[in-house]
């Protein structure tokens, strides 16, 4: 069996290792800073659109998502000016040009595109709200597990 000043030992392991996570993950607000720390923030945030949320948050990615489709849209509708041989060719395999569709086509895409994009943000602000809620939850816990722990080896 373990005596209160190895069980403290312990615990205190334990405490430290979990506000370090949570430090790591940017759920409680890191009281020390160090020069690499503010060298890595400068050199990382707000550099770019990220894949799924960075720094700038979601907008950042659903702008980018928005003016790449918006390329693809318009590369695919955009005809190709053809050469004087593909255009025999063309002929000769009797082959009609592709309907480019209109402007009003094009819009309409655009505005469910839009639609579609607003959705999706919509489901990861409430997903990324419920996660943030249950990790609070989950600390809140945490600290009351280890204050009852405390107690209790503090009363022995």
């Amino acid at each position: 069996m373990l005596d209160n000043s190895t069980n403290a030992f312990h615990m205190e392991r334990v405490k430290k290792e979990f506000f370090q996570e949570m430090y790591k993950k940017g759920k409680l607000p890191d009281t020390v800073t160090t020069e690499a720390r503010d060298l890595y923030t400068k050199s990382y945030h707000q550099t770019g659109p990220r894949l799924f949320p960075g720094p700038g948050g979601i907008d950042t990615t659903l702008a980018t998502m928005l003016r790449e489709a918006e390329r693809h849209i318009d590369a695919a509708q955009v005809p190709s000016k053809p050469s004087c041989s593909r255009k025999t060719a063309d002929a000769q395999a009797g082959a009609t040009p592709q309907s480019q569709g209109t402007r009003q086509e094009r819009s309409k895409a655009h505005r469910e595109l839009q639609e579609r994009l607003d959705h999706v943000s919509h489901l990861l602000q409430a997903e990324r709200h419920c996660r943030n809620i249950s990790e609070e939850q989950l600390i809140q816990v945490y600290c009351i597990i280890l204050n009852t722990y405390e107690r209790q080896m503090h009363d022995k």
